[in-house]
């Protein structure tokens, strides 16, 4: 008696599904079935990854610096320690909670969805110092929601190899964050 399956191959489109067509390994992954092409491309792409985000972090700082000098230093310094402290601070609320926080995902989508629509609007129609600074403290409420979010999402949901994602957005909410102060306090100043 031999070891071959009393069935027929599967079609082209249920190896599809399954990974290969080689009826001897029919749950196989073909990339797995060969040879381990998917562990071999993965390194190349952590590397890609790596540097993809280093020139993302060098561009945004770049963008970063160009507005930080348009304020006062002492605003600017004022700016980043309170979004330290409110990054730091949320942070370790989320470790310590047990408060599910994976539901704040979609209002805070819609929210900045919101937030982005306004400044949109605010280009064709310009609204006046007031509402801009609504907006800005709108826009910290809703970043902080999301250094809560993502914390959570990263404690919770993401694997290890998963970094260059939980980098990019806790950096984004600190960046956002940290913009949206220095217009408060800019403003503030005005």
């Amino acid at each position: 008696m031999s070891n071959v399956p009393n069935h027929p191959p599967p079609t082209y489109e249920e190896s599809q599904l399954i990974g290969t067509n080689d009826p001897y390994y029919p749950n196989i992954p073909s990339e797995f079935a060969e040879g381990g092409k998917v562990g071999e491309s993965s390194l190349e792409i952590r590397m890609a990854n790596r540097y993809l985000l280093g020139l993302f972090t060098f561009m945004t700082s770049l963008t970063i610096g160009i507005v930080s000098v348009q304020y006062e230093l002492d605003v600017v310094l004022q700016a980043l320690i309170l979004a330290i402290a409110l990054f730091v601070s949320l942070t370790l609320f989320t470790f310590q909670s047990k408060y599910d926080f994976s539901k704040l995902g979609p209002i805070l989508f819609f929210a900045l969805l919101g937030v982005i629509f306004v400044g949109l609007i605010n280009i064709f129609i310009p609204f006046g110092s007031t509402f801009r600074l609504v907006i800005a403290v709108v826009s910290v409420i809703i970043f902080c929601g999301f250094i809560l979010f993502d914390t959570y999402m990263i404690i919770n949901h993401l694997y290890p190899d998963q970094y260059i994602d939980a980098c990019i957005s806790l950096y984004l909410d600190f960046i956002n964050l940290f913009l949206n102060l220095l217009r408060i306090l800019g403003n503030s100043d005005n």
